[in-house]
């Protein structure tokens, strides 16, 4: 979303809010991408999940994972190694995306560190043209929120893990983890 879609949706006809606008629009796109909105990857970009040893299967925490980059571990050496790409499988079109060793694999023994297991993938959309309608409606609503309020908002209060405007839950109900 551009500086100049949210100006006009904000009815803000001049550029001289243009930098507070594109915070807002970080906090907004923060606030959906953070637990209290969906817990999920807006924007492309890399992440890294750290486990202190291996699961069954290595559960990644978005639903907009589009690559599993590298899987790194400290042996029972405490040395840091890459893990073959030939030695693990996974379902980019599966949600949750899971990582398992292959058939003729075994997970490696690890150094007992919390963290000793580093899975870097990407997750998010990879153009904003990908973004669901009702995800983009929620970030001006936000923005709008936070412009016409600017010293604190009421529907961005929030308790437990869901927002207090209505209209806001409306539209970020269906792409919430719990909603499939």
């Amino acid at each position: 979303m551009s500086i100049d879609e949210l100006r006009l949706h904000l009815l803000i006809d001049h550029t001289e809010n243009d930098g507070y606008i594109s915070d807002m629009l970080l906090a907004a796109v923060a606030m959906i991408e953070g637990p209290r909105g969906l817990g999920e990857a807006l924007i492309s970009r890399d992440w890294r999940l750290s486990l202190d040893n291996w699961p069954d299967q290595i559960v990644l925490p978005y639903r907009t994972t589009t690559s599993v980059n590298t899987i790194t571990y400290l042996d029972s050496a405490g040395v840091q190694k890459t893990l073959a790409a030939s030695n693990y499988a996974y379902d980019l079109d599966a949600y949750p995306v899971r990582i398992v060793p292959t058939p003729s694999a075994t997970w490696p023994s690890t150094y007992p560190v919390p963290g000793a297991i580093k899975v870097t993938f990407t997750a998010g959309y990879t153009n904003a043209g990908q973004i669901p309608a009702q995800i983009l409606a929620a970030i001006k609503l936000i923005c709008g929120d936070l412009y016409a309020n600017r010293e604190g908002g009421l529907m961005l209060q929030g308790v437990g893990n869901q927002l207090t405007n209505p209209m806001l839950n409306a539209l970020l109900e269906p792409f919430r983890h719990n909603a499939l």
